[in-house]
């Protein structure tokens, strides 16, 4: 193709398009199930309890869904956070709960 076929796109003809995106810095990422339909992630703390956050500013990026970190009121002393993927409506802030780690398969 010469270069005056390059610039010409026709309809239904598909391209392909490279945009430099926003580095997020101090997100977590986290598969999209892990964000219920009311925007809230739930976590466990370290007495495994259960814990509410409510992120602004979501992404969204291959099934996967970006949070911003929570900020030090949210997190506790967190270090390492322990997130509940599939979250149940019966959930409540405060429960007891017994965490299972799940392995991440290749």
């Amino acid at each position: 193709l010469n270069s005056e076929q390059n610039r010409t796109a026709v309809s239904g003809q598909f391209v392909q398009v490279s945009v430099p995106g926003k580095k997020l810095k101090n997100y977590l990422s986290l598969p999209e199930s892990a964000l219920t339909r009311e925007g809230i992630i739930w976590f466990i703390d370290q007495q495994d309890t259960l814990r509410s956050y409510n992120p602004k500013n979501i992404f969204y990026q291959n099934k996967r869904v970006l949070v911003p970190e929570p900020d030090k009121n949210d997190r506790q002393g967190q270090a390492v956070w322990q997130v509940a993927t599939t979250p149940l409506g019966s959930f409540l802030a405060g429960k007891k709960v017994d965490p299972t780690e799940l392995k991440k398969e290749n």
